[in-house]
Order: structure tokens, then sequence, then C-alpha cells
């Protein structure tokens, strides 16, 4: 018995499609999914109309129907807790039974009154014909027979076996004090009867024959505690019985024996109690019973794996520690070495003794600790023991040999610190010790510590772990820094095995051989097997193996080999190389094996020590193999509400739902804490398995999307996966809603076109002005080449061609087509170097000046800190003042004419040009030019258009300036004219911005 409430009184139990338990109790609904219990209270789930439950039953569709004394409920699929209107003039109105036909229609039993309901939207209709078959008996419990017909169990009159889609009596089988019945076989019926223990078996072809089995031995005729109180026909074919004070007997019909479970304190795994009430089984072999102490539940299939976990003696003695060793004599009585004791137990199990080791000792003052048995060639059963030695004795428990320090002086230290002895087909039995190995010969006792085999000295003073002799080698195992080691008796020579030649560990412990001659060397890490040919295979953790430690290894007669690993047993198949792990519900529960601590018995079963008492397993009849489990997967939404996750219906919820709690179950409760689980929980390609664990459920914290969860459960040996991957939909805040998307995505579009609208007005904008200054531009080419200084310039060549000063006007000429030629260049050109420009200028005052007879001094003062070839600075805004000032001041002037040029950086990135003459001032060449015949209507071309020029570069720079001064002697007389310019300084090559 693997599981149990014990704290709760408990009345009936069904088994729902998960295969979950439910139990009524006097205080609530329970259910138990193998790993934790839920408690159904009405303050908790208003749905239950009363904590004290009764008959519970469940349907096709997998709801758990709870009958109480105030009423009906139902637990729907998802577990919500809904109850039902019956009559609802009188809803707190006992239910007593609840059942269901093939229909799916649902009958419901109260009083004596029937009522039946079609579907959930339909009401409860009251059925007369049901009524006037059981005409108002009392009902003691209803029994399933067939999909339509029930058993109903009448105290007062017998069974009647009721079709419900017939509407109809099939059967009667008259019985007084009837306590219950269940369904044999399609033609038969057990039918069990109040007062001491008492059962038949009836007949639907003589309904009113019963045949009367008989009592088991072990009860006392009249004993009132044997009364049945409920039984069931499990699976594996047989009868239990629940009694009301002796406990669970099982029948066997077969063998018409019987067989008793009762409660045992001082037995973890026994019943929690002898007086039980109702009985359950479902189709995987497990049945459960519930008591006044609690429920217990098992697993009834054939049990070909023995797990016993104490042993008792005739003395009434009870032994229940670490079994260091297992040896079976010749009697097949099994000789179990615990640290504290050897307990004898016979083949039957019924005469087990203690051995009288200490008693038969030479030191019968010094405290033994048991270390290892085994039997000799003789059929003696040889006990080591540490601070004692090795006693031999005979099947009996006689003494016959006892070797010490005191028997064989020198030999002491090794012979009172044995770990391992194995017998060998050469006579010897083979001793290891904590410090080295040696064999002793069966017949005389003499010890032989190879001393001529010097091939064996690193194993003299060796921790040996394991040996396994043959004819002609010998195989070691030693341990911690140790080593696989073989022996080749023939050819004297040692190999040793480690983690540099192949094992997976160098803490060696159990060694076996099959018959095809591979050796299996079990480690700390795993399993190593090498074949004859010197290959080797390896099975470690994750790669074959649940767990890492290998403690013990057998080969059956069967050819297979049996491994325990840590808490597991494993079934390896050298052909297929496959491995199989015994599942929990095999008929033992999860133990901690002990290493070295195994045998092969007589009969071919295998015996594996554990932490408290042994496993037995028999190969021949053992299958490992299971039908796959099925894994389930539950969602908890925030009210408390769990719903089964399917594959095809996804979980939707809001976008303020981001926590989520799932959580993992198997369909066989005796598995269910014994499983670890995995899951994947992917967004798009993103997503991994988890590690293992062995907790059953998971939180997520989820942001926004859509997400897919996948779930697998292991045994240890197998996954299995849950059935489809389930979706999780969490929706997006309403800010990210497609909607609100489209129009944010709009306001965008329109917030660009309008940004780029007025882009490109500005854009057109900037490019009006560019073409203004280009027409300007133009238009100032336009001025200062003006026809006059045109007409001039070849008048002046034409008088010095006339004249005869050819060289002059070859000069002149030369400069002129020169100028012309930079002027037409500079035109195309939004920037040209400062000394570009002041060569034009050059040019354009020298060719002034042969005009003006050479009468005019020009002077340049350029600052020597102006890198005249990387200054960039618009063409032809310095040329139309220079002509102002000789046209306009130094034309008319009598006497010196000076021109000046000042250029010098004052502001960074600009450029301050001044241009200065001594001429007679913008005041009287006003007069002058308004004096001259049209003089009025003249007006500066070059000049006007330099000022459009310069107030079209402020747009852009706004530290661009053009300045004008009229300059003034001591005597307040004009004495001249100073413009200054502020220049921007352009980038070399640039064209971000409209160049002026």
């Amino acid at each position: 018995m693997d599981q149990g409430m014990r704290t709760l009184t408990s009345w009936h139990c069904t088994f729902d499609g998960f295969g979950y338990l439910w139990v009524s109790t006097s205080d609530g609904l329970v259910r138990y999914n193998g790993n934790e219990i839920n408690y159904y209270y009405t303050q908790t789930h208003p749905g239950l109309p009363s904590d004290p439950t009764g008959y519970l039953f469940c349907d096709s569709k997998n709801n758990v129907w709870i009958c109480t004394p105030k009423g009906l409920a139902k637990a729907n699929a998802n577990r919500q807790l809904e109850r039902q209107e019956i009559w609802p003039d009188d809803p707190n109105r006992p239910v007593n039974f609840c059942i269901e036909d093939s229909r799916g229609y649902i009958t419901v039993f109260s009083n004596g009154a029937c009522f039946q309901q079609e579907s959930p939207d339909r009401s409860w209709m009251s059925q007369m014909w049901l009524d006037s078959i059981i005409k108002g008996e009392r009902i003691r419990d209803i029994r399933r027979f067939d999909k339509d017909s029930y058993l109903f169990i009448m105290p007062n009159r017998g069974v009647s076996v009721i079709n419900l889609i017939k509407e109809k009596e099939v059967a009667f089988f008259p019985l007084k004090y009837v306590s219950h019945a269940g369904r044999l076989d399609n033609d038969h019926i057990v039918i069990s009867q109040s007062g001491p223990f008492s059962w038949y078996v009836a007949s639907f072809e003589a309904p009113d024959s019963l045949v009367q089995a008989k009592r088991p031995n072990f009860f006392i005729q009249g004993d009132s505690k044997t009364e049945i109180e409920h039984m069931t026909i499990a699976s594996n074919g047989r009868l239990y019985l629940a009694t009301d004070g002796s406990g669970l007997v099982e029948y066997d019909f077969g063998s018409e024996t019987y067989k008793q479970y009762t409660h045992d304190a001082a037995n973890p795994f026994s019943i929690c109690e002898n007086s039980l009430r109702s009985i359950i089984s479902d189709s995987l072999g497990n049945i459960a019973f519930t008591s006044l102490s609690g429920v217990s539940m098992t697993n009834v299939r054939p049990k070909d794996i023995e797990y016993i976990n104490f042993f008792k003696t005739i003395s009434g003695d009870v032994f229940d520690d670490r079994v260091i060793s297992i040896a079976e004599d010749t009697s097949q009585q099994l000789w179990i070495v615990m640290e504290s004791g050897v307990v004898i137990i016979s083949p039957d199990g019924k005469e087990n003794k203690t051995l009288k080791f200490q008693e038969q000792s030479p030191k019968p003052d010094s405290a033994p600790t048991f270390a290892y048995a085994a039997a000799d060639s003789f059929g003696r059963i040889w006990v080591a023991a540490r601070r004692q030695g090795i006693g031999i004795f005979n099947p009996d428990g006689m003494l016959v040999k006892f070797l010490s320090s005191s028997t064989l002086p020198g030999y002491g230290n090794a012979i009172e610190n044995i770990r391992i002895m194995q017998t060998a087909t050469d006579g010897f039995m083979y001793c290891g010790a904590e410090n080295g190995l040696f064999r002793i010969r069966e017949v005389d006792f003499e010890i032989d510590t190879f001393p001529n085999d010097s091939a064996l000295r690193p194993l003299r003073k060796a921790r040996i772990v394991d040996i396994l002799p043959t004819e002609d080698d010998l195989w070691v195992s030693t341990s911690p820094s140790g080593a696989a080691w073989h022996y080749d008796f023939g050819k004297k020579v040692m190999k040793k095995y480690t983690m540099a030649n192949g094992l997976l560990s160098d803490r060696v412990y159990g060694l076996a051989r099959d018959k095809q001659g591979s050796v299996y060397i079990g480690t700390y890490a795993g399993l190593t097997i090498l074949h004859p040919d010197g290959t080797m295979d390896s099975l470690s953790k994750g790669k074959g193996l649940p767990s890492t430690r290998i403690d013990a290894i057998e080969c059956a007669q069967d050819g297979s080999i049996w491994i325990t690993n840590t808490y597991n047993l494993l079934q390896y198949d050298p052909n297929t190389k496959q491995v199989i792990k015994a599942p929990g519900n095999s008929g033992f529960s999860r133990v901690n094996y002990q290493i070295v601590s195994s045998t092969v018995l007589s009969s071919g079963r295998l015996v594996f020590g554990a932490h408290k008492g042994m496993v037995i397993v028999d190969p021949f009849i053992t299958d490992v193999r299971m039908d796959p489990l099925q894994v389930f997967v539950f969602y908890k939404n925030a009210s408390g509400h769990e719903f089964l996750c399917a594959s095809d219906q996804p979980i939707h919820l809001k976008s303020n739902e981001h926590l989520l709690r799932f959580s993992f179950g198997i369909n066989d409760l005796l598995l269910a804490d014994k499983m670890v689980y995995r899951y994947k929980l992917s967004k798009g390609n993103e997503g991994g398995w988890s590690d293992p664990s062995y907790l059953p459920k998971v939180d997520f914290n989820l942001n926004s999307g859509h997400y897919v969860l996948e779930v697998e459960a292991s045994d240890g040996s197998t996954w299995f996966k849950a059935s489809g991957s389930f979706q999780v939909i969490i929706d997006f805040p309403w800010w990210r809603k497609w909607w609100v998307i489209a129009i944010g995505a709009i306001i965008i579009v329109l917030s660009f076109w309008f940004y780029f609208s007025g882009r490109i007005a500005k854009y057109k904008k900037e490019l009006s002005i560019v073409r203004q200054i280009s027409d300007l531009e133009s238009k100032a080419l336009r001025a200062q080449m003006n026809p006059h200084f045109v007409f001039n310039s070849l008048n002046a060549i034409q008088e010095c061609i006339v004249t005869g000063k050819i060289e002059e006007a070859y000069s002149y000429l030369s400069q002129f087509s020169r100028l012309l030629r930079l002027v037409l260049e500079h035109s195309d050109v939004n920037g040209v170097s400062l000394h570009e420009e002041l060569e034009v200028l050059s040019l354009f005052v020298s060719l002034e000046k042969l005009r003006f007879r050479n009468d005019m001094k020009f002077v340049k003062e350029i600052d020597d800190r102006l890198d005249q070839e990387e200054i960039t600075i618009s063409p032809m805004l310095i040329q139309p003042h220079l002509e102002n000032a000789i046209w306009h001041g130094l034309r008319n002037k009598e006497g010196e004419k000076v021109l000046k040029l000042k250029m010098f950086e004052d502001k960074p990135g600009y450029l301050t040009v001044v241009v200065e003459d001594n001429g007679i001032g913008r005041e009287k060449s006003a007069v002058l030019r308004d004096n001259r015949i049209g003089g009025h209507k003249h007006k500066s071309k070059g000049k006007q258009l330099s000022g459009k020029r310069m107030e079209l570069l402020k747009s852009h720079y706004p530290h661009a300036a053009m300045t004008i001064t009229d300059l003034r002697n001591v005597n307040g007389d004009a004495s001249g004219t100073q413009v200054l310019l502020v220049i921007p300084i352009l980038e070399k090559g640039t064209k971000a911005k409209p160049q002026i």
C-alpha cells in the first residue's frame, strides 16, 4: 500500500477520467492526484450542498457527481462545483445514489424516489417505472453490471438487476440481509450477506440457487468482525472483500484460496485500518478502499517484482536495516546480512531465525559488524564479520570453522576486515578486504596471498569492492581511487582499466559477465560493457540510465542483464542494447539500492539488497514494459478554476493576465510522485526544454503574444508526451491593437506628409532664391561688363594700334581677353578661391589703369595668414565696388588717385574686405552725375546687384554685412569713400546651401 489519507473518516470513493481518486468524507470532499490532495468545503465551494458527502459517481463525460444529505452537486470537467436543483421546492432533500446509462442520462435516487435528467439543459423528471420496481425499498448500494444495467442491493429483498434503457427488471436474486454484490462475469454475480463472513455466487440461469463460498481458514467461526462491507472484482480477476474488522481479503477463483491484508503498525505499507467501508477498482489494476481512518490504495497487477522492507523472526525480532549481502544455501534458505545481524529466511518466510554468530565466535565479548556472506562449493555459508573473522556454517546455522587472527596468526588484519567473498570453480573462496586480496582453500582453509604472482602486487594493499573469479582469469574492482583489474592466471598478466582507457569513472563497484563473455563494469558515473573483442559500450545518465551510480549487476539465466541504478531497477537487453526501467507499480516502492548487494538464486530469481530490505525479481515472468502513460496538463485561472488543456482549444487571456499556472499529472496515482516533468514554452522559433523536475507545476509571467506549450513526463527511463501542444494567446494592450496601430500609422504618414510638404516648400523657396541669385549673377555679369567698359576698352586698343603702340595694344588686348574668360568661367560656379578672385580684380584694375593713362595707384593689403588657395568665396561680390570707386570717386579727382583693397579674417568663418578710395566722395559725384545730360537717370547697376546679393547672403549667413562710409578730412571736406564687406568663407566644394 503506497499512499494513504489517515486523518479523515472516509465513506466512498471513485476514480475519475484522469485516474485521480475522489473520496467522500464526513468533513468535505477530497481529490488526490498522486502528488497533492485538494479539499472541497461548502465554505470555499458554495456549489457543494454540505460538507458531509456520500456516494460518488464519475460519468462518461468525466463529471463527478457528489451525493450529500442536503442535495446533489456536480464537479464538471473543469472541476467547478455546480449544485443541482432536482426539487426546487425542497433543495435540501438528501440524494443517496447517482448512475448513468449508455445514452448519458443521469438517474438519481432519494429516499425511494427516482429522477432522471437527459441533458444539463433539461429538467429532472420523475421515473415512476423505476419507483414501481423498487417499491420504496431501502437501497444499500448500486453497482454497474454493464453499460445499461445496474445491480440494486436492497437488504430486505435481495439484488435486483435493472436495465435503464429497457425500463425493466431483467433478473432478481432473493437473499435476506444482503450487504453487497458485484459482477463476476456475463452470467454470474457475487453477493455478500450481513453477519459473519459470508458470500455467494449466483447465476442468471438460476437466480434462486445461490452457491455459498467456503470461509477462509484464518477466520474464527462466528467472529462478527469478519462481516463483509463491500466487494469488487479487480482487473486481475480476483475478488477483494472489505471487512468490518478483519482488513482486506483477497480470493483467487482459480486456486480457491484466500489471502488476508491487515494493518501492521510496524509496516508503513500495510493498510491504514482493519475496519473498511467501501472498495473500488479500475481497469489499470488500481484498487482503493476507505475506512474511518482514511483511504488506502494499491495496484493488484501480478507482482513479478517483490519488495520485502523488513524481516521478522519466529522469536518476534524485527530487522529493517541496510542489506549488505545475500546468500542462498542448499536448503534454499536466504542468509540476509545486515550490519546488526544475520537473518536466515526459510523458503516459505514463516520460520525465520537469527544467526547465533557471537555465541559461537572465539571473541564473544567483541560485538561484530557483519560484512558479507557467500556459499561455498560444499553448501556451507561463509559469514564475515569485522573485528571477528570468518565463520563457516552449515545450513542449520551450526558453526563448522572459524577463521580469525587467533587461528591464523599473521593474517588477522585481513581476515577481520573482509568486504567481499566469492567462491570459484578452482576450489578457493576469493576474499577482498580493506587492505588487499587473498584466497582461502575450501578444503583445508589454507590462505594464499599470491606471493609468486608479482602481477597481482598492486592488489595486495588495495581496498577491494567486488570479485569476479572464473576458471582462467580473475576480475577485481577497487575504489574510491581505483580501477577494474583483469588477471590472466595462465599468462600471469594483469591489465588495469580506468578512465584513461575507457571507464566512465575510477570509482568502480559491481562486476558481472554474461554468457557471451562480455564483462559489465559498474562505476560511480555509469556502466561500461567490455566485449570479448576489446570494444566497449557505455551507458550513462541521460544516455540509457536515469541516474549515475551503478550499484549491483546480475546476469539472469534468460540472458538479460539486471542493474540497480541508485533508486531504479533496470533491465538491459544485450541484443537490442535497450534499457527498460521497472515501473513503480510493479509491486515495490522507491528504494535505495546498496552497492554490490545481490545474488542469483537457484530458482533463477534475482535478489538485490536495499537501504531497507530487499527486492526479488523473477526474470522469467517479469515484464518491465508498461502501457504508455497519459500525461495531462491543467491551467488554473485567476479565479482558481482548473481547466484541462486541449490542443484544439487555445487559452485566450486578456492583456492584463500575465501570470499563469500550469499543473501536470498522469493517469497512474502510484507512479505520480515518482515522475519527473519538463516543458517547452515557445514563442515564434524561440524556446527550449526546461530541466527535468519532480515539481508537477510551473508558473509563468508572460508578455502579450502567441505561445505554444509542450509537456513531457518521464518515469526515469521513458519520456511520455502530453497529447498535442497547447496554445496560449495573451491579447495586446489597447494601444497595441490593430486599429490603434492603423490610426497611429495614418497619423505618422500625415505627419511625414506635412513635414516633407514643408521641406519641399522650403526647398522650392531656396531654389527660387538660388534662381534669383543666378539671375542676379547674370545681371551682375552684364553690369560689370557694361557696354561703356567694352566700348572704351576697344577704343583704347584701337587708339594704340592707330598711333603705332602695337605692344601696348597687344598687352591691353591680352589682359582684356583673360579678364573676359575668367568672368565667364566664374559665372557658372558657386564659389571661387580667393586667389582666383584676386586675379580677376587685379586684371580689372589693370585695364582701368590703362584707360586712365596709368595715373591711378592700386594698393592691395592682403593678410599673410590667409590661405588664398583654400579660402572659397562667392564670385563677383567685390568687383562692382572697385568699379564704383574708380568711375565715381577717382575719375574726376585732380591730383594723386589711390585705390586701396584690404582683406583679413576678423571673425572666424568670414572674410572682411575693405575697398577705399581718396576720390571726390559720393555727394560731389552725385552732383556731377546729375549735371550731365541724362545723368539723373543713371543708376549704378553693379552696386544695386551687389547689395541684393548681400541681402540674400544674410538669409544663410547671419554675420554677412555691407557698410559704405563717406571719408572726410580734418576740415570736414569729402576725402573719399570706404566700403566694408563681411563675406562668408564657404566650405570648399560644399553644396549644402545655395552659394551666393
